[in-house]
C-alpha cells in the first residue's frame, strides 16, 4: 500500500497521493512515505497512510506532520496511519511517546492472518473446521475447475460480487471503474484465480497483490 501503483490507483478513488523520502548523506534513500489526502471545507484535511512508513520507525517524527501540513495548506489536519509490519512493543512505545494515540474506531481488520503456503493440501484440510472441510470436499466433487485468470473480465467480476452481496444480504463497494483502475495501475502485481463450473462459467474468484516475494489477499467472491 506504499507502492507507487497503489497511490495512483487510489487517485482514481478520490484521494491525492503525496510522497516523501528521507535521505542519508543527502542522497541515499533510507525511508519513504506515501500519504493519501482528501481536503474538506475550511481547509480541513484528512491524511491516510496505509501500510505506514517504509523504513525505520524513528523517521516517523513531528517533522513529517509539519511537511504534510505545509504541502496540504491545512488549517485542521487529521492524520491516520496503520503499520502493516509485525507489531513490536518498542515501535508502539515510540509512537505513544511522540503523541500518537490509538483510535477508538477501527476501519479495517485489527488483526492479520498469515498462511503457510508450503503446507500440503492434506495438512490444510486437516486444519479446517468440520463445516469448512465438508463444504470444500463437496465442491471438489462438482466438476469445478480453478485456473489462473491472466486477463480477468471486469464484467464477470462485478457480477460475482453482486451475486455474493445478494446471497449474503451485504453491501459491496466493488464496481467496474474501481476494478479497471486496480488492474490498470498494478498490471504486474495482481494475481487472479477463477473457479469455473463445467460450463466454463465463473462462479468464484480470488485475487492477491504481490510485492517483493510476499502476497496479500485483495479480492474474493
Amino acid at each position: 500500500m506504499q507502492s507507487f501503483g497503489w497511490g495512483n490507483y487510489k487517485a482514481t478513488q478520490g484521494w491525492t497521493p503525496l510522497r516523501w523520502t528521507a535521505q542519508a548523506d543527502g542522497e541515499r534513500p533510507v525511508a519513504m512515505l506515501q500519504a493519501l489526502v482528501r481536503t474538506y471545507p475550511c481547509r480541513t484535511v484528512v491524511v491516510w497512510c496505509p501500510g505506514g512508513l517504509a523504513g525505520p520507525i524513528d523517521f516517523w517524527t513531528s517533522e513529517v506532520l509539519d511537511e504534510i501540513g505545509v504541502a496540504t495548506r491545512a488549517r485542521r489536519l487529521y492524520c491516520r496511519v496503520v503499520f502493516t509490519r509485525e507489531r513490536a512493543e518498542a515501535d508502539s512505545d515510540y509512537l505513544r511517546a511522540h503523541g500518537w494515540v490509538t483510535p477508538r474506531q477501527t476501519i479495517s481488520a485489527p488483526r492479520t492472518m498469515t498462511w503457510d503456503l508450503p503446507a500440503t493440501d492434506e495438512d490444510m484440510l486437516a486444519g479446517l473446521r468440520g463445516s469448512w472441510r465438508h463444504n470444500l470436499t463437496r465442491g471438489l466433487k462438482r466438476g469445478l475447475h480453478v485456473v489462473r485468470w491472466s486477463e480477468p473480465s471486469v464484467a464477470s467480476l462485478v457480477r460475482l460480487f453482486q451475486m455474493m452481496a445478494s446471497y449474503k444480504d451485504i453491501d459491496t463497494d466493488v464496481d467496474a471503474s474501481s476494478l479497471e483502475a486496480l488492474f490498470r495501475h498494478l498490471p504486474d502485481q495482481i494475481l487472479t484465480y477463477v473457479c469455473q463450473n463445467d460450463s466454463g462459467e465463473p462462479i468464484a474468484v480470488r485475487a492477491c497483490a504481490l510485492q517483493s516475494g510476499l502476497a496479500w489477499d485483495l479480492l474474493a467472491a
